[in-house]
């Protein structure tokens, strides 16, 4: 063969005149294209025809493939490529002397992912709408390869450049989102629909699997399908283009540069916007910093804080919204200076002293932006529940020139409110320098012992983290603190941890203000708080009946036509010997002698004549039904005179006499002798007393303590915004000096 039969390619390599291998995929099908997939090979087969095959061996065969693989001693060939690409495929023949006829045979083949990379747009031909306005939606659907992952898509507008959100670094400025600007938006959904400037937009993949079926065909499968191969990945979601400033704008998509295979990519895919002006004001929202939902009414994200202190800033950021509840910031600031905006603090029914500050700090140099950005404070010393701040402004360039908008309700407590003392922490140091101080030059010293060392250690008044008090704690709770696991410190009960090799705790370095707080709500409430001694079995009485030593838990006296309600403790007084005994109401339900059972609606009062009456089953003399509402902390009487007890005895309502009683009851009752178990016992109500409480942590006899012991139930005390979150709250404001003196 001489070189008369090949010509040269465009490349400058040679090609050959004629077809000299045959190329076939995976169907069968001649073709020079395939996929890059393991089940979709090219098949290669020479053709030795037109004399050919009388200068080659058919035992010596070399195929080079083009992606650096090669073959030998085959004549017919077969390759997978693994990645996307245009290969040189090359089949090297050999005489029957053995020599090779190099570059001779060769052809050229496409591989291609079965998944491309690619972004489709579906958007309105053009996206018209008003300032601030976030819809139109443009749905953004990609593909790509396996071998790809996630590639990041860009989004960018031109036509305003000069007021694009991230081109101007609005995203790194604090208070950025309240300038004017345009960019895309996206709506996340988790607890709130929350709107989210981009210019990266973030699609949730969704796999693709594939497989070869029975007729070599590729399809579409399940994950789960035991021939199932992971060819890409697809995703879809929705963007908008939002802006405040009034102008055409060009909007185009594509992958970032890089992040696609092959590192290449200069597609894009644009649509088109104009933005008109609206002047469409209709309301004021209220929030903590000026971040709330866009299109959602309300959504807000950013709530006032439900608890804040008295004489610390209370920020705020008062927003012009239109009808659909769209940010306007294509107006002029609101100014409190000028009666563009009036605002107040207030329950509903009274307004409260506040000291309005505005900050606009940064913000100072803009014209427009619809905002009004400031704190106040008050100095109440008592708690304001339920407030809200409410805002009325005048638009003198509006159809609808008068507007109003209220905050989400919150509390303001007193800033000593939520003060909390340990046991030993009540102590005056300045007092116990004096005792100590014998000698009269030193205790009569005011100078040195109240206004040096007092100031130093502290007094009764001084917070719990003074040196004074914070050395004393620590020396007698020394054993609580470091060695017992229910009350230890954090700190300490890690130590302990460590020593029985348990896994450690995951801590964090807090100033020595907070780190006490955290030491103490570590303890569970039951701890902190203690129990109250609630003995009922104060019975004896020690002389006339209301003498102070007269038992306690004796309630009313019964009579034998006296109703006992079930699960209500009476007592039953021995007249003989003087001894109590606290009786079960509910045994007599089981016992083989039964009494009569009668039942009544309602909360069971008592009269004076013992006699038990219902809520809803007596009427009084002007012939209305007594209600529970009617009832509590004062005397009713009826007709026939009898003075209901101010207290319900019980809601229970199931009852019997006591003149039914029986000795089958099950009542540890003496009997005999014919006579009746009212001659032998007294009975009475037992009456529940609530004692001290012992066994706390907290010191609740300590003035510095504010909460009290029952202030809150354990749902109130570990909630969202409940006392034990407020604790801490008030602490780090003390801690980072936020309240103002």
């Amino acid at each position: 063969m001489s070189l008369s039969s090949l010509q040269l390619d465009q490349s400058g390599e040679f090609d050959l005149l004629y077809n000299f291998f045959y190329v076939r995929d995976y169907t069968g099908t001649e073709t020079y294209e395939s996929y890059a997939l393991p089940f979709t090979p090219l098949t290669f087969a020479p053709n030795l025809e037109d004399g050919i095959a009388d200068f080659v061996s058919n035992k010596r065969v070399v195929w080079d493939f083009g992606d650096g693989s090669t073959t030998s001693e085959t004549v017919t060939a077969q390759h997978a490529y693994d990645k996307p690409g245009r290969y040189k495929v090359t089949c090297y023949l050999y005489d029957e002397d053995g020599t090779g006829y190099f570059d001779t045979f060769h052809s050229k083949v496409e591989i291609k992912d079965f998944i491309e990379d690619k972004l489709i747009i579906d958007s309105p031909t053009d996206i018209v709408h008003n300032t601030g306005e976030i819809i139109n939606p443009i749905t953004i659907e990609r593909y790509n390869s396996f071998r790809v992952g996630t590639p990041t898509i860009v989004a960018y507008s031109s036509g305003a450049t000069d007021t694009d959100f991230f081109s101007n670094g609005y995203d790194k400025e604090t208070y950025g989102h309240l300038k004017p600007s345009s960019s895309f938006v996206q709506i996340i959904t988790s607890n709130a629909v929350e709107t989210l400037d981009t210019n990266v937009i973030t699609t949730i993949d969704k796999e693709i699997y594939i497989k070869l079926d029975a007729n070599n065909q590729i399809v579409y499968t399940d994950k789960n399908d035991e021939d199932a191969f992971f060819a890409g990945l697809t995703g879809t979601d929705e963007v908008y283009f939002r802006s405040d400033i009034v102008g055409d704008y060009n909007l185009l998509f594509g992958f970032e540069q890089g992040s696609i295979f092959d590192n290449t990519n200069t597609t894009t895919y644009g649509a088109n916007a104009s933005i008109n002006e609206s002047n469409t004001y209709a309301n004021l929202t209220i929030t903590s910093n000026g971040i709330d939902s866009e299109g959602y009414d309300g959504n807000t994200i950013f709530d006032i804080g439900k608890t804040k202190f008295a004489g610390s800033k209370i920020a705020f950021v008062v927003k012009v919204k239109d009808d659909y509840n769209n940010t306007q910031k294509n107006m002029p600031l609101l100014s409190t200076t000028n009666a563009s905006l009036d605002l107040s603090l207030t329950d509903g029914i009274t307004s409260y002293d506040i000291e309005v500050t505005s900050n606009f700090q940064e913000l100072s140099t803009l014209s427009k932006g619809g905002f009004y950005k400031g704190y106040f404070t008050t100095d109440n010393q008592t708690t304001l529940e339920n407030v809200y701040l409410s805002a009325h402004s005048v638009i003198s360039d509006s159809f609808r020139p008068f507007h109003e908008g209220v905050s989400n309700t919150f509390s303001i407590y007193p800033s000593s409110f939520y003060t909390v003392s340990k046991q030993n922490e009540q102590i005056d140091f300045k007092d116990t320098f004096k005792e100590i101080a014998i000698q009269p030059l030193f205790s009569d010293a005011r100078v040195l012992m109240s206004d040096f060392l007092g100031s130093i250690f502290g007094d009764l008044s001084s917070t719990q983290d003074s040196v004074g008090k914070a050395t004393y704690e620590k020396i007698q709770n020394f054993f609580d603190n470091n060695s017992t696991i229910d009350e230890s410190n954090i700190d300490q009960l890690d130590g302990i941890l460590q020593l029985l090799d348990l896994p450690e705790l995951n801590k964090y370095s807090l100033p020595p203000k907070l780190a006490r707080v955290m030491d103490l709500l570590s303890i569970s409430k039951s701890k902190l708080f203690g129990r109250r001694n609630r003995d009922n079995t104060h019975y004896q009485s020690y002389g006339y009946r209301f003498n102070d030593c007269y038992g306690e838990n004796l309630g009313d006296a019964l009579s034998a036509g006296s109703k006992i309600i079930v699960g209500e403790p009476i007592v039953a007084h021995e007249k003989y010997s003087g001894e109590f005994i606290t009786l079960n109401t509910n045994l007599p339900l089981s016992a083989s002698i039964t009494p009569t059972i009668q039942t009544t609606s309602g909360y069971i009062y008592v009269t004076t004549s013992g006699e038990l009456l219902s809520a809803e089953s007596v009427e009084l003399d002007e012939g209305t039904q007594i209600v529970q509402e009617q009832l509590p902390n004062c005397d009713i009487i009826t007709e026939n005179g009898l003075q209901i007890l101010t207290d319900a005895l019980s809601s229970h309502s199931t009852f019997y006499s006591l003149s039914d009683y029986s000795s089958t009851w099950g009542w540890p009752l003496l009997s005999g002798g014919g006579r009746d178990i009212m001659d032998i016992y007294n009975f009475y109500y037992q009456r529940e007393t609530v004692g001290d409480i012992s066994d706390s942590i907290i010191d609740w006899t300590d003035p510095n303590t504010t909460i009290s012991y029952t202030m809150t139930s354990y749902e109130d005390w570990s909630k969202n915004n409940g006392t034990m979150s407020n604790i801490f709250a008030q602490s780090l404001y003390e801690g980072l000096e936020l309240f103002e003196d």
